[in-house]
């Protein structure tokens, strides 16, 4: 039999290969694991976009499934691809925009209401009267007080001021017509 003498320094160097060998097949094992699941993450956007183009046509048709696979599968055209997603995403924004412009008609009538009950508890001045900078105070009490009555459903705080304030600004002419 023969041994041979192996040095502390080549069982080192042997034992750093091996673990460089297992560092590099983890990264490669790694990769392939995210290239599949980019695939897979593509596919599953491409399956809720055809999905999405399907409701927003209302209808289903053999010409319809044939047209999308092709632009997906066949054919793929990143081009045509995102036009069909611009298409959808604008009839789902005016889709909402018509819900929300519906629940604000819904709303209208308790609006109304409540802003008739604020104008009888609102002490108003002679306007005729008064100095620009206290017609421009009672104004912005105005504004304050209706606030949150006219613009509860606003999806924008901007535009529920701007209402507010030409709300108000009908109202002073209003009165100061009458006075």
């Amino acid at each position: 039999m023969v041994f041979k003498n192996y040095s502390l320094f080549a069982s080192v160097r042997l034992a750093e290969r091996i673990l460089l060998g297992l560092v590099c097949g983890l990264v490669m094992v790694s990769c392939w694991f995210f290239g599949m699941g980019a695939h897979e993450l593509q596919t599953a956007s491409d399956y809720d976009l055809r999905y999405r183009y399907l409701r927003m046509q209302g209808k289903v048709t053999a010409s319809d499934f044939a047209h999308l696979d092709s632009m997906f599968v066949s054919h793929r055209n990143p081009k045509s691809i995102h036009q069909l997603e611009q298409k959808v995403i604008d009839y789902e924004q005016a889709l909402q925009r018509q819900a929300e412009l519906l629940i604000q008609q819904k709303a209208y009538p308790t609006r109304t209401r409540r802003v008739e009950e604020a104008f009888e508890r609102i002490k108003y001045p002679q306007v005729a009267f008064l100095p620009f900078r206290e017609i421009i105070l009672f104004l912005l009490k105005i504004s304050l007080e209706l606030q949150p009555l006219l613009s509860p459903c606003s999806t924008s705080s901007i535009v529920g001021n701007f209402e507010t304030i030409s709300f108000g600004i009908m109202l002073f002419i209003s009165i100061s017509s009458h006075a």
